[in-house]
C-alpha cells in the first residue's frame, strides 16, 4: 500500500553483480496522483486524480533508474498543477 494505492512489482530480478542490478515492472493501482507528484518535484507539482498501470524500471549498479515504455492511465479527469520554476526547458529527458 501507498498512499490509498497499490505498487508491487511483477517479473522482478535482482541481481548482485553486473550492470542490471534491479529490473522488473512496477504495477500502479489507484495511486494518487498528487502524492506522486509532489514527492518527484520536491513539491513544486500537484495534482487532482489518481493512476494505474504497469512501468518497466531498470535499476544500474549506480543507482540510475531507467523507464522505458509502460502505460498509466487515470480513470477519472484531474488537473496537475506546476510551479514555473517546475517546467522543464532545454532538457534532454522530456520528450513531449
Amino acid at each position: 500500500p501507498w498512499n490509498g494505492g497499490m505498487i508491487s512489482t511483477q517479473n522482478a530480478k535482482l541481481r548482485i553483480s553486473g550492470n542490471e542490478r534491479f529490473k522488473g515492472v512496477l504495477k500502479l493501482e489507484k495511486i494518487p496522483l498528487d502524492m506522486l507528484l509532489r514527492s518527484l518535484t520536491g513539491d513544486r507539482a500537484s495534482a487532482t486524480g489518481a493512476v494505474s498501470g504497469n512501468v518497466p524500471l531498470m535499476v544500474d549498479d549506480k543507482g540510475n533508474m531507467v523507464i522505458q515504455g509502460g502505460n498509466l492511465a487515470a480513470p477519472e479527469q484531474g488537473k496537475i498543477i506546476l510551479m514555473p520554476d517546475a517546467i522543464p526547458g532545454n532538457n534532454q529527458q522530456l520528450d513531449i
